[in-house]
């Protein structure tokens, strides 16, 4: 099989989900003997310093300044010109995300396109209190819907995001439930005994639905209770109703806000992110609802204990006080409560850390790759190439 992956994060400056997903996938799919092309819209960093996977081709589109149609019709043109010259995928793969590949159902010859689902734009537009999150929300939508209705395929992660897409998009055939693979990197935890202050870390953008702001009031009155502790918060700045949400965050923590206490550390490469995973005790993510997280897995991966929310998609990832710890949703003094008490006893965190990684296992390439890889070998046959469960075509954006 020739394997197409379409993507919006692809290069050593995207460290987030999808691109830690890509890079995951194609790894994995190259060593078990495929032939892999990644299609990767470049939005103006360095997009060839420091990633090279063997096996891999990539194809760097530049978008940098271009609106979500127009870096849909280049992806397109990209993948066009691969299938004139004879090297066209036999499926594609991409992420709703942007809809960047929403238009290449306009190819003549387009492969069947395989649509794998994160956290559409609309869901979080649901749940955004009536905040935009970008300045084309809309037209974002209308690509995301288009690529969901133009795809052969849609696959999703976890259970949550497979039932609230089915809801969101009317869809008559649930999409196929594959969790995300993560790469073993840690054959043993690295010790979380460590001396002085217990070191709590947020990986993720500052942004709202990440519950990053309910995170700084519940660590507020943790540590107003006389806690020991260090707060690292890793990863890059939103606004929230016009003001920033780093702000906003200082503004909560006050008096805490300050170094060695609180440390802003703003986005992080992969390496940086892995060193900030390996110096924590425990990593705090409370997200108001979340599709299933890359920093938890990659968190769980190197031995350390996830405080996280019930309700989305860490449900399926975390076994309460076995693998990691659950709260409720934008609960302050839930999430308070949970600090003071997971964080009291280092031997535990150590326990639940060693839980964790062994139970990473069912999230192995070798296992969440492979069924990825067979499902889209199977569905690039042309006798499979009509699914019938999917909905009607949309018009053209």
């Amino acid at each position: 099989m020739h394997l197409g992956l379409l993507t919006a994060e692809w290069h050593p400056q995207d460290a987030g989900g999808i691109a830690t997903y890509c890079r995951t996938l194609a790894g994995y799919a190259a060593r078990s003997g495929q032939r892999v092309t990644v299609v990767a819209a470049d939005a103006g960093g360095q997009p060839d310093a420091g990633l090279h996977l063997p096996g891999v081709q990539v194809v760097t589109v530049a978008v940098a300044g271009l609106g979500p149609v127009a870096v849909a019709a280049r992806v397109r043109d990209a993948l066009g010109r691969l299938i004139e010259a004879g090297r066209g995928p036999d499926i594609v793969e991409s992420a709703e995300f942007g809809g960047v590949a929403a238009l290449i159902s306009d190819l003549p010859s387009a492969p069947p396109l395989a649509t794998r689902l994160h956290t559409p734009l609309a869901l979080i537009l649901e749940r955004n209190e009536g905040e935009r999150v970008y300045r084309n929300d809309s037209e974002r939508c209308r690509l995301e819907e288009r690529q969901v209705r133009t795809s052969t395929l849609l696959t999703s992660p976890s259970t949550w995001l497979a039932v609230e897409a089915q809801r969101l998009w009317r869809l008559p055939v649930a999409p196929l439930e594959i969790p995300n693979p993560v790469e073993l990197v840690c054959p043993e935890p690295v010790s979380t005994k460590r001396s002085g202050p217990i070191r709590v870390l947020y990986l993720g953008r500052l942004e709202y639905r990440k519950g990053v702001l309910i995170l700084a009031h519940a660590a507020r009155r943790w540590l107003a209770g006389g806690a020991s502790a260090e707060l690292i918060i890793a990863g890059g700045d939103t606004k929230w109703r016009g003001t920033a949400m780093s702000q906003r965050v200082r503004e909560a923590l006050e008096p805490f806000a300050d170094p060695p206490t609180c440390v802003l550390l703003g986005k992080l490469g992969p390496a940086d992110v892995e060193s900030e995973i390996q110096a924590s005790d425990i990593v705090v993510l409370p997200s108001l609802y979340e599709n299933f997280a890359y920093a938890c897995l990659e968190a769980m991966v190197r031995g350390k204990p996830v405080l996280a929310t019930r309700g989305s998609g860490f449900d399926e990832i975390i076994q309460h006080e076995r693998t990691g710890f659950l709260v409720p949703p934008g609960d302050v003094d839930a999430l308070a409560d949970a600090l003071a008490a997971y964080t009291a006893d280092r031997d535990r965190l150590a326990e639940v850390g060693r839980r964790a990684l062994a139970a990473m296992s069912s999230f192995a390439p070798e296992r969440a790759a492979a069924r990825l890889c067979e499902t889209y070998a199977a569905w690039a046959r042309p006798s499979a190439r009509a699914y019938h469960g999917r909905p009607a075509d949309t018009k053209p954006v």
